[in-house]
């Protein structure tokens, strides 16, 4: 909205750096929505938790996130 960024939920159980390191695993042509998605579904390579609730999973989650739906 405007020239404000707007960041999920999910993102204050990272440290930043780690998030950053998540969003540099999606592939460059995911779509913001998309990636969304990503953060606020549960995932069954998760154990049925949401990206959040598996923060000290991080290799998992960057492994997830690199091979998550291309549009």
């Amino acid at each position: 909205m405007g020239r404000q960024h707007f960041y999920p939920v999910a993102a204050l159980s990272f440290l930043r750096r780690d998030f950053e390191s998540i969003n540099r695993s999606f592939h460059p042509d995911i779509a913001a929505g998309t990636k969304l998605i990503f953060f606020n579904r549960q995932h069954g390579s998760l154990g049925g938790k949401t990206v959040a609730e598996s923060a000290d999973r991080l290799t998992d989650i960057l492994r997830l996130a690199a091979g998550w739906e291309r549009i």
